[in-house]
């Protein structure tokens, strides 16, 4: 491959085999497209052993192409649909103020480890996030549901309908992530979307032996570099997003 070096990192990118690649010294990212039930799934796997590199960003409305200009990001995709009202997240270890006496959501990441560990459904299903943040547990949390992949099994039952979609899943090592995006309704000539069950068995088929939803339908977006590389739903990214989770 030929790469791109700029200062310490080489950058990577075929538009034509929809082939992209990051790589310094402290973190990579690989990204490649497949087509999975009629629809492009954009697969992007990020390893790195600088854990602060992986965050969460809250914004009252946003495109996930301004989150990434915001954050000055190198990845990005759509995470949990907060909004200003409040869905109880903790962003690089800060708990908005509306937010500060709820429940912790289903993901939690902590930048000092580079663990992605449960949330509810797991042992801090019923911490609030102010003593999550105490303990030092994590820093940032996710999640659009439950776990649909956990301890390597599909728990997703009949998988849903059909939907564009976004998703993240862990073999359960430090600095390890996989986050995909699933086109859907019919974009570049494909069908309605995934199932969260067919979700599930692409990280499964990962090696990923946790896995959870994040938002999906118009809100599901991937942008690398700058360049939205998914089709969002009507062609056009959803201004009103609120929650993202980018890599810098």
């Amino acid at each position: 491959m030929d790469f791109t070096n700029v200062y310490d990192a080489k950058y990577y990118c075929d538009r034509q085999k929809d082939e992209y690649e990051y790589e310094s010294t402290t973190g990579s990212i690989s990204i490649t497209k497949k087509r999975v039930s009629n629809v492009n799934v954009y697969m992007a796997h990020l390893t790195f052993n600088k854990y602060d590199r992986f965050k969460t960003y809250y914004h009252a409305t946003a495109t996930t192409s301004q989150a990434s200009k915001n954050t000055d990001a190198i990845f990005c995709v759509n995470s949990s649909a907060a909004k200003a009202n409040g869905s109880g997240e903790m962003h690089d270890g800060v708990i908005p103020s509306f937010s500060a006496e709820k429940y912790c959501t289903p993901a939690l990441y902590s930048q000092k480890t580079g663990m992605v560990i449960e949330g509810f459904g797991g042992p801090y299903a019923n911490m609030k996030l102010k003593d999550i943040k105490q303990k030092g547990i994590a820093t940032d949390t996710f999640g659009f549901g439950k776990a649909f992949l956990k301890d390597g099994k599909n728990t997703s039952g009949t998988g849903g309908s059909r939907r564009p979609r976004t998703f993240i899943g862990t073999n359960g090592k430090a600095g390890d992530i996989w986050i995909c995006v699933a086109e859907g309704d019919g974009v570049n000539g494909g069908g309605s979307g995934l199932t969260s069950y067919e979700c599930a068995d692409i990280l499964k088929g990962l090696g990923c032996t946790l896995g959870y939803p994040l938002d999906g339908g118009g809100s599901s977006s991937m942008v690398f570099q700058g360049t939205l590389l998914n089709t969002p739903t009507g062609g056009k990214e959803r201004s009103g997003i609120g929650d993202f989770i980018y890599f810098v």
